[in-house]
This record gives C-alpha cells, structure tokens and sequence, in this order.
C-alpha cells in the first residue's frame, strides 16, 4: 500500500471519530452555556414566523471559566403591527444596547449588562453581548462577547460591520492593574472570532491618563466594494491608532497629540480631526490647553509617519464653521467656512456653530489653497456649500440671512449655484417645482459635515443646470440606494422616501413618542424613549399576490357601500315625482358628450342647499355629428348634487378622454365621519366610440368584475403616470388603491394598495388642532381652549406673509370682524379637515372646514398648506374659499374666491 492512498485512510478515520465525537456531546446536552468570543460556535438558524424567534450560541469544549455561571443575554421578541418589537431584558432591567450599527440588511446591538460577581462580594461586572438581527429573514442570533470589571473610565463603544460577514468592535479588559483595549473582528454568521488585535491601548488604572483619556471617535476607509479596511481611532488627549484590518496591524500615535474638544459636562466632547476618505492623511484644528477653546490653526497630517505636511491659518478676525473641514469623495479636496466676526451671522451649539459664510476656502490634498470664493459684499449675499458634485465642483447654497424671533439666523430664499473648482465659474440652478420635468436628474444628498437650515437632499440636472428641492429639513439616510429624511412634525417624527421613479417624497411613517435610530433597507428601526426595547417596521406591506403579481383581497371586498337612508320613501311634501326625463349629470368630452339622464318617475328633494334624487337612469352618448345612442342603465341610483345639472370629471388621454363621475356630487356634504361614495368610469374615443369601463381586483375565487367602485367621498381622486389612485376602505382600514387603465381591454384593473390608516389619524391629530389656531385668528370665540394661552403676537406668528394675506383668509376674517362691530357676533365654528394629505415636497395639504350657522349646517372650506419651520408646522398659503349657497342672508353665502395654493 503507498503512503498516499495510507495518507487518505488516516485523514478519513480521524473525520469520523469527529463526527461521533460532536453527536455524542449534542446528545448529552440539555442546557445552554455561554461561550465567550475566543471560541464561537455556529448558531441554529432561525425558522421564518410573523415575530422572529432568537438562538443563542452554543458551548464548545474550552469555554473560559469567567463567562460560565453568569446569565445568558434574554432577548424576546413580540408581533406588532407592520413589524415585531425587539426587548432586551435580564430580568434586572440593567440590559442596554450601548451601540448599533447597520449595513448589509444586517442591524448589529452591542447589549451592556451589570451583573453581580459570583464571588459573593459586591463586586460588579459588565458583561457584553452581540445581538445580530437581519429582519428580512426574520432572523436573530445572540453571542456572547466579553465580561470585565466596573471601570469609572468614560467608554465610548466602537461597533462597524467591515463587510456582510464580519463586525469589528472593540472590547477591554483588566490585568495587573491595567485597563487594556483589545479590537475584535466576530463573523456575525457563527459569532467565531476572526481577529484580534491585542492590547493596542494599555492604561494605568492609578494614573491621570485613566481618569483624563477615553475612545472619542473613529473613522472607517473603504475598497471600492465598499468593504473597510482601515480604521482610525482617536481619544479625547490626542491619542490615534490606525488599524490596517488586512493585517491586523496597528499604528501608534508615539508622542504626536492631537487633542479633542469639549469636557465630561457642558461641553460634548467631539474630535477636531478630518481624515481624508482612505485615511492616508487627515486636518487637524489645533485647540486651546483647555480644550474648549479652538483656533483659526488647521495642520496636514500624515496619518501613518504623522509628519505634518503643510500648516493653514486663517485670518483670527474670522469666525469659523465648527466643525468646517469636509472633504470630497476622491479625498483630493477639503473647504472650510467662514465670515468676519464682526458680522460673523452665527448659530452655537452646545459644542460646535455654523457660520452663514462670506467666505469659502479650498484646499488640495496637501494643504495648499486652491481658490476662496468670496459672497457678494454689495448685495449682502452669504452662502453654504450643499455638497460635492464631483472632484472638482459643488452645489452651493446663495442666501439672504434672515434674524429670526428666537436671535438666531435662518436662511432666506435659497438659490443654488454650482462652482467649478478649476476654472472658478459660479452657474445659476433655476428651481423648478415638478421634478420630473428633469431630463437627467441627480440626487445630491446635503454633504456629511455640519450644516444647517439645509434640505436633506435636492435634484438637480445638471445639462439644464435645474434644481428641484424639498420642503422639509431633515436629517437624511442612504440605505441600499434609497434616501430617506426624516424631519420633527411637532408631535411626531416624519419619515419620507424619495420615490426615485416617480420623482417625489411619499410618507412612509409617522410616530410619536419614539425616535428612529436607524434605517436598514426597507426597515425603520426605533428606540423606545422608556424601556431597553427596539422596534422594527417595515416600509412595505407584505400582501398576498398572485403569479400575475396582483394583489389578492377577499371576495366581495367591495360590496359593502349602500344608501344611509331610504329617504325617497318618506310621505311627506318635500319628496316629489319628476314625470319627465331631465339629465343630471353631464361630461363634456373632445369627442361627443355623455348625460346621466332620469327615467319617468324620479323622486327628487330639495335640502336647504343640496338636491336629491333617486331613480333608474339612462347612460345616453351624444357623438360629434349628435348621433344618440344608449349605453346602459343604472337602476335604483341616488344622487346628491349641488344643482340640478352637475358636469362629469373629464381626463384627457391621448386618443381618447376618461370620464368619472359619482352619484353624490355634492362639496359640502356633511362629513362627521368619512363618507364613502360610488365612482363610475366611461371612456370616449377620437373615433366617436363611447363604453363603460369596468373594475377588476384579484381575488381567492379569480378575478372579481365591479361595474362601480366605493370611493372615500371627500378623499383625494388623483393620476399617477395614467393611473387612478382613490382612497377607499377594506376591513374598517383606509386605502390608498391604485387602479391601472387598459383601454383595449375596458378595464380598470387593482394592482397595488397601501394602507394610509395611521397616517390619516396623524394628519387629523396636526390639522385639527391647526384648524382650532385657524378658528382663533378668525376672531370666532368658539375655539379649542387648549390654544387660548397664546396671545396675538403669537397666533400671528403661526402665519406666513403668504397665508395671512391670502384673499381667502381676509375674506372670511373680515366678514366676522363686521358682524362683531355690528352688534351681530357670528356663530360660526371650525368643524373639521377634510382632503388630508402630504405633497410630494412633503407638506401637508389640508381643506378646512366651518360651520357658518350654527344649528343649521352651512358648510365653508378654505383649502391651505402647512409647512414645518423651525421644527413646527406653520400655516403657509390659503387657497380657494368655497361656501354653501343657500336662501339664508349671510354674508359668507355662496362664496367662491378661486386661488391656487403656493407651495
């Protein structure tokens, strides 16, 4: 036998005896033990259900004695609606997640737990665990990681996910009297350790240095697969450490400092150093011994020699953006910003201050200066660089600075212009307000050092040289290609997606009492302001679907409208027999006209300002040449018009026109409640070709053919790129349905929903107290009590120029301040918001109605926009004033001032 084929039957024997091995300890083990990093075993997966289940590391053989004996990490988890709730808890309630991180579709806690010695003093000991949570796969796994003593020493927890399988954090320990920093990298697969540097930081626990110095920051470079491979650490002393994760190698600072700012209590500590994207080199601001004090003096700094390469001083009669330094992606640029102090338009922050510039330095990649724009003296302009547009252009902000109630400055009208590093040339954007009127749009995110009063992100085309911009100021999040910004509403925090394909931000969550914390894919992550528990919701509804991708709803999901009341059976005079045909309604197409006409007879009734009717009738079609023709017959129909004759919504399309109509066509119908109402559809071609078009959905039985669809009366009726969206109702929720025309076919057909239900009870919760401050500076008495406490100056400031001169609002405002000096006081009351929605640049969009007779019901809408300013909602513009006409003498009745709404 030759030694190889000898070789292969030792290797193969020493397998089996493994395997055996392995299954007789997983045979005689009915518990779980803890295991410490050094010796991580895979964990089970975790089987997909509505709330994830969490699997704890196993033990192996060798386990540290130091971690045995102490409890597990609890973690559980719980269904809520749209997500699951994520408690960390061991039972003492000292569980805390110290840090977070996200990347991959994979969300990392770093959970911190005081745990009493076992020894039986009163020792305590803190001991870490990683929580790995890919909610996707509805997936959590727990390991341990490390346990060491209490230490007084600040910590500052350092957690990155360095790729899809690998996190790297850094963990210490205690020996002889040293506390020892160590950086760990975990496979966040099986929790085994992969790497570690040892001791890259060792501080006596009797010295100063233990008392004074802690971890503040660190900076983390990129491959071009966005993998990191180098990391930069700093301390609060001045202490840096670059960690080349290839290797495993590390750098020490030797005796070059680079102190931070800031101390332990009314000054955040933050670092003043600005490392370029790969790390090689970074700028650092010097600061005075106190270190809260910083300089107009900036060093180049080689990160790996810590030679300095070049030394920037700015003159010290300016004031400086703090923290300033921000370079461009390529790392071959840097500006800072600033102003002369004596004028300097500053905004201070607890540890930094943004200065509205007059002047923009930039530097190359070795500190030399390369040009300074400088803002217009004569015009008083002051500006703010939004973001690089490549290695050698930017977005720039152009402003008036305006001082605000509060002494502080905002900025004015915003006019974006881009800035050619090379050539110095300074090119207007002209904003635009539909941006899909951009032939080659970009996102520009504002850029990752410190603005402020900023958008989160513009569109721009940059061939047009067009912008189109936000409303909302917010923070912003790229997350798998997708940007979100969240914004404070006043009561609840607003989280918006950019819909990339439609060109315009859509809501996707509005909480309140909860802060989001991170944004993983289509996952909003949140911290519960009380307790250590996390929740997660998802953005997307999850819905049955069929092969054809339609969403699949319940037979008969729509057949639940019907009339409220039978009141063409009452026997009194109001009711009356129409024996002639009269038409009702009316649409107006490009290529003939369509009536709603009554059949012999009709019941009809005269409200104080509405008419009905009931009855069968006639869908008739009248061509170009006044050819008749009969489409079909609506029988046992009710109406509810504002006049005799009402006109059907008309949509053109090319080759052919969409008509819409529903049987209650009447603004100022009461709405205690949300009304649902029935939506017809017709079609008429070019060619003089007239048909009904019907409704289809997906349902468990097939396809479900409507001849008529429930709409939400007063809700919104809108097209997104030709198709219909109507809100309507299923199972007592509020949708926002999508219906998608073929023409060929005659048909409407569902293919996606969105349930709007939380949202619509958080724009009532903000409209209908903002309607309250509307009804106080009306000069009405009738008002919430809970706004009684602001004064004139106050309700005034709530709004805009825009708003309070708006022909509308005075209209409404005088007539009552005459009825008041006439002795005649109005009895008129806000009544409630109707068409609630937020716009595409993210404001709310509201109809405000009032009840101009109290006892009798005569209904004014004011339409408006609320846009958050300074954190609040503010009212913006009024638009069109409409009233009910009826034969009472008010001076409001039938009121129509028409007047588009400026957003």
């Amino acid at each position: 036998m030759n030694k190889s084929l000898i070789y292969l039957m030792m290797v193969s024997i020493f397998i089996i005896i493994v395997l055996v091995i392995q299954t007789i300890e997983k045979e005689n083990f009915n518990g779980q033990v803890d295991t410490p990093i050094a010796s991580m075993e895979s964990v089970t997966e975790v089987e997909v259900t509505p709330a994830p289940e969490v699997a704890v590391a196993k033990p192996v053989v060798g386990s540290i004695e130091e971690l045995k004996g102490y409890p597990k990490l609890e973690v559980k988890t719980s269904v809520v609606d749209g997500g699951f709730k994520l408690a960390i808890d061991d039972g003492s309630l000292s569980a805390r997640s110290v840090a977070e991180e996200s990347s991959y579709g994979t969300i990392i806690h770093l959970v911190e737990r005081d745990l009493q010695a076992l020894d039986g003093t009163e020792a305590i000991k803190r001991r870490y665990d990683v929580v790995v949570v890919r909610p996707d796969r509805m997936e959590i796994k727990v390991y341990p990681a490390y346990i060491v003593d209490e230490i007084n020493q600040l910590v500052n927890h350092k957690l990155k996910l360095i790729n899809d399988k690998q996190v790297v954090f850094t963990q210490n320990r205690i020996e002889n009297g040293l506390l020892i920093y160590d950086l760990v990298v975990m496979n966040v697969e099986n929790g085994e350790v992969n790497g570690v540097v040892q001791s890259f930081w060792k501080v006596a626990m009797d010295s100063e240095e233990y008392q004074e110095d802690f971890l503040v920051s660190a900076h983390y470079a990129q491959r071009d697969n966005s993998q990191v491979n180098k990391i930069l650490l700093t301390s609060f002393l001045g202490k840096t450490w670059l960690f080349q994760l290839d290797t495993l190698a590390v750098t020490h600072s030797g005796s070059s400092l680079y102190p931070a700012y800031g101390d332990k209590g009314s000054k955040p500590p933050r670092e003043l150093l600005f490392p370029s994207p790969d790390l090689e080199r970074f700028v650092y601001q010097s600061v005075e011994e106190n270190q809260i004090i910083t300089k107009n003096q900036f060093t180049l700094v080689d990160t790996l020699s810590r030679k300095t390469l070049n030394t920037i001083h700015i003159d010290d009669s300016m004031t400086l953006t703090d923290p300033g330094i921000v370079w461009n992606e390529e790392g071959t640029s840097f500006f800072q910003e600033y102003a002369d102090a004596s004028r300097a338009q500053s905004t201070y922050f607890d540890n930094s201050s943004v200065v509205f510039a007059e002047y923009i330095s930039f530097y190359n990649r070795d500190g030399e200066l390369i040009r300074t724009l400088k803002s217009s003296s004569r015009t008083g302009e002051r500006m703010s660089v939004f973001g690089w547009l490549d290695e050698n252009s930017l977005l720039i902000e152009t402003y008036r600075s305006i001082h605000n109630e509060v002494g502080g400055w905002i900025k004015g009208t915003i006019v974006y212009k881009e800035y050619n590093l090379r050539s110095g040339k300074l090119t207007t954007y002209k904003s635009i307000k539909d941006a899909t009127l951009l032939v080659k749009p970009v996102l520009v995110p504002i850029h990752n050092g410190f603005a402020y009063d900023s958008k989160s992100f513009v569109v721009i085309d940059r061939n047009s040289k067009k912008v189109w911009s936000p409303d909302v100021k917010g923070r912003s999040f790229i997350t798998d290609g997708q940007l979100y910004t969240t914004v404070w509403g006043g009561n609840s925090e607003l989280v918006f997606r950019w819909n990339d394909e439609l060109k315009q931000l859509q809501l996707v969550s509005d909480e309140q009492e909860i802060r989001l914390q991170m944004i993983s894919g289509d996952w909003l992550i949140r911290k519960e302001s009380r307790g250590n528990n996390f929740v997660y919701k998802t953005t997307t509804t999850d819905m049955v679907r069929n092969a054809e991708g339609l969403p699949v709803l319940p037979t008969g999901a729509f057949g639940w409208i019907s009339s409220s009341r039978e009141w063409w059976k009452d026997t009194d005079d109001s009711v009356k027999t129409n024996e002639t045909s009269s038409s009702r309604l009316v649409g107006k197409s490009r290529y003939g006209k369509l009536f709603l006409r009554s059949a012999k007879e009709e019941k009809s009734s005269k409200m104080d300002t509405a008419y009905q009717y009931y009855g069968d009738y006639e869908v008739e079609f009248t061509n170009a040449k006044g050819v008749k023709r009969t489409l079909q017959t609506l029988e046992k129909l009710e109406l509810k018009l504002e006049s005799p004759l009402e006109s059907m919504r008309v949509i053109p399309y090319k080759g052919f026109d969409l008509l819409l109509f529903q049987p209650v066509d009447f603004p100022f119908s009461e709405v205690y409640d949300r009304n649902y109402n029935k939506l017809y559809a017709y079609a008429i071609t070019w060619e003089g070709e007239a048909f009904p078009l019907n409704f289809q959905y997906a349902s468990t039985d097939g396809m479900t053919r409507l001849e008529t669809i429930p709409v939400a009366e007063l809700g919104t009726h809108a097209l997104r790129e030709g198709n219909l969206i109507v809100e309507s109702s299923l199972n007592e929720k509020l949708l926002e349905i999508e219906w998608r025309l073929d023409i060929e076919e005659r048909t409407f057909t569902l293919t996606n929903l969105r349930d709007v239900s939380a949202e619509a009870e958080s724009l009532y919760y903000v409209t209908d107290h903002y309607l309250s401050l509307l009804e106080r500076a009306l000069g009405l008495d009738m008002g919430d009590p809970k706004v009684e406490h602001m004064n004139k100056e106050q309700l005034r400031a709530m709004f805009t120029e825009l708003a309070w001169n708006s022909p509308g609002f005075q209209r409404m405002k005088s007539a009552f301040e005459e009825s008041e000096a006439a002795g005649n006081p109005s009895q008129a009351f806000a009544q409630f918001p109707v068409r609630t929605s937020y716009d595409k640049f993210g404001n709310i969009r509201v109809t405000f109605a009032f009840n101009l007779m109290n006892g009798i019901g005569m209904i004014a809408y004011l339409d408006a926009i609320l846009k958050i300013e300074d954190n609040k909602w503010m009212f913006h513009d009024f638009g069109t004033l409409e009233t009910e006409k009826s034969d009472y003498d008010i001076s409001l009745n039938g009121v129509l001032i028409k007047d588009n709404l400026k957003h």
